[in-house]
């Protein structure tokens, strides 16, 4: 288990609330935790938030060893309630000054939120798009980024707002789910739609993160390790899948396109991309 470090940090540097909704996790969680709480940030820099959502495993018995950490918050929903109430949930408890999001299989690269928390600091940012590497659970393949090689990432830092998203886009980086000022996100009311279950529920409150935000960057440090697990509902295409990126696709052009006109162009252009990404799909499972 991590022995938490806190360092003597200066006021500017910001505070992170991390937010992990975990279900039957047990298997990883421990590595996950690990990874996150000796990062060496300063004190009262990191919250950590776990919401069980009522698992199975023995989730619970490795949340209950991190316990004793000040910095941890833990909560159990008594039924599974998915992770979209459960992320929600956390929302709430979060204190600090942003809010990032950790899956319970997921790891953090050592040293990683450090240099994050410099990079925030020195560029006055509201909302980043960090880079994500994945890593797959058989240890046979190795690490691998889901960003291309040799992006301008000078260039993409110049621009903001709308611009800012379309030249992401065009460039390949992969505009996950970002890390995000609390108060852009209170003020703005994001929170996750309850009803994106099982599939791309990140989707819709990532992008209300975007429209939120007003000082974007991307950062292209190592510091995400997504775990590619073999038969992850997540990897495999269904038709639930295709059905739900379909939705995703009318919710953006029926709703948010109106409600963000200054977004017009990036919005149709996200909007177009699931239902290219569908069409790809349904040819590939007939």
């Amino acid at each position: 288990m991590a022995c938490v470090i806190y360092i003597n940090m200066g006021k500017n540097k910001p505070s992170f609330s991390y937010i992990i909704a975990t279900y039957n996790d047990g298997k990883y969680l421990e590595s996950t935790l690990d990874s996150l709480l000796s990062q060496g940030l300063g004190r009262n820099q990191l919250e950590v938030i776990i919401g069980n959502d009522a698992s199975k495993d023995d989730t619970q018995q490795v949340i209950n060893k991190f316990k004793k950490y000040s910095c941890v918050k833990t909560f159990t929903n008594e039924t599974n309630q998915g992770c979209c109430v459960t992320r929600n949930k956390a929302h709430k408890l979060a204190t600090k000054d942003f809010t990032a999001l950790l899956d319970g299989d997921d790891l953090l690269v050592p040293g990683s939120v450090k240099k994050l928390q410099s990079f925030i600091a020195e560029n006055n940012a509201d909302l980043i798009i960090p880079r994500m590497d994945k890593f797959f659970e058989d240890g046979q393949q190795e690490i691998g980024s889901t960003w291309p090689e040799n992006l301008d990432i000078a260039r993409l830092n110049k621009f903001k707002g709308q611009d800012f998203f379309l030249n992401c886009k065009k460039s390949g980086v992969r505009m996950w789910t970002p890390i995000s000022s609390r108060e852009s996100l209170v003020k703005n009311n994001v929170t996750y739609r309850e009803e994106d279950t099982n599939y791309c529920e990140d989707d819709i409150y990532s992008l209300q993160a975007y429209l939120a935000s007003k000082n974007q960057f991307v950062f292209n440090e190592p510091y995400y390790l997504y775990r590619r697990r073999p038969g992850s509902r997540s990897t495999a295409i269904s038709q639930e899948m295709i059905d739900k990126r379909l939705s995703i696709g009318e919710f953006v052009r029926g709703k948010m396109i109106p409600q963000n006109p200054s977004y017009t162009k990036f919005l149709g252009e996200m909007a177009n991309s699931y239902q290219v990404w569908a069409d790809k799909a349904v040819a590939l499972i007939k």
